[in-house]
């Protein structure tokens, strides 16, 4: 047993305390960091606006697309709504296209999905245009790393966008300025 100011402190209440302790340590020291390497970062504020992005593939395959929320998790499902293009509409951030040829694939995601892009994400080898990125977005770190086609994004960013890591590494086609 142990005094802490006037209460008296048992086992069981220092252990809870400790899990206590290292939960908020956990919290506010390690997730930040576990979101710096996915290359997300923490929503500045909430905005009413949901994020939305279109993309263009040519001839895709399977395409998984990249959306993070503000935990850091890959998102798929909940709110989130892709028209991948080819008559198929769905919440799942991963589409097996069927047939050949050219896609406008139009996200709709919820508010809590802050980031495209991971450095975790296989490359989008089959991306050829960005028509739009809008919305509150705050993160396109590794967004088109690796994505050899893509030749075309919007010119001007969305304000929101604090992170461009590596957004464009290694996208051997892409040759544009932006503001």
């Amino acid at each position: 047993m142990t005094y802490r100011g006037n209460a008296l402190m048992t086992g069981n209440s220092i252990r809870i305390g400790l899990t206590r302790g290292l939960a908020l340590v956990s919290m506010f020291v390690l997730a930040p960091f576990l979101m710096m390497i996915i290359g997300c970062a923490l929503p500045a504020s909430a905005t009413p606006s949901s994020p939305q992005i279109t993309l263009t593939f040519v001839n895709p395959g399977t395409v998984t697309l990249p959306l993070v929320d503000v935990r850091g998790a890959f998102v798929t499902g909940g709110s989130l709504v892709i028209n991948w293009g080819d008559g198929t509409t769905s919440s799942s951030a991963t589409h097996r296209f069927t047939t050949s040829g050219t896609f406008h694939v139009q996200v709709s995601a919820p508010t809590t999905v802050v980031c495209f892009g991971s450095a975790a994400a296989a490359p989008l080898t089959t991306l050829t245009e960005v028509t739009n990125w809008s919305g509150p977005w705050q993160s396109f770190s590794y967004a088109f790393s690796g994505d050899s086609s893509l030749t075309t994004v919007p010119s001007t960013l969305p304000s929101t966008v604090t992170d461009l890591t590596a957004t464009f590494l290694n996208a051997t086609s892409f040759d544009q300025d932006l503001r």
